[in-house]
């Protein structure tokens, strides 16, 4: 018995679950609020234990700023999600350079299929 109820409590780790919207949209909220961010690239949530979630992003900030003002802002977004989602304990925040240009999904136009004529 004891081994189905730890099994049905833990089920959400071993399946890799991650933030709940309400959390998610915190985090992506203080992400853009931050104003040397030019965009949220990409970012994935995983709950690593019951109070314990892994938040790796990937921001789009100015690729003219030097890197020791990337740090920096780095550590205050770090800091204001730990504020916002407590749970929010591994961070990990990649900076890029924000490319709006490149569009990942390109019009069909974009493709050109040979002919086995």
């Amino acid at each position: 018995m004891v081994a189905v109820v730890l099994g049905i409590e833990t089920k959400s780790l071993l399946v890799g679950e991650g933030a709940g919207s309400r959390d998610a949209d915190k985090i992506r909220d203080v992400i853009n609020a931050n104003t040397d961010v030019e965009a949220l690239i990409h970012i994935k949530t995983l709950y690593l234990g019951p109070d314990e979630l892994l938040v790796a992003a990937k921001v789009g900030l100015p690729k003219d700023k030097p890197l020791g003002a990337v740090a920096g802002d780095i550590d205050t977004v770090e800091r204001r999600i730990r504020a916002a989602v407590p749970t929010a304990r591994v961070i990990y925040l990649e900076p890029d350079v924000y490319r709006p240009d490149t569009d990942p999904t390109p019009s069909t136009e974009a493709f050109i299929l040979k002919s086995a004529d």
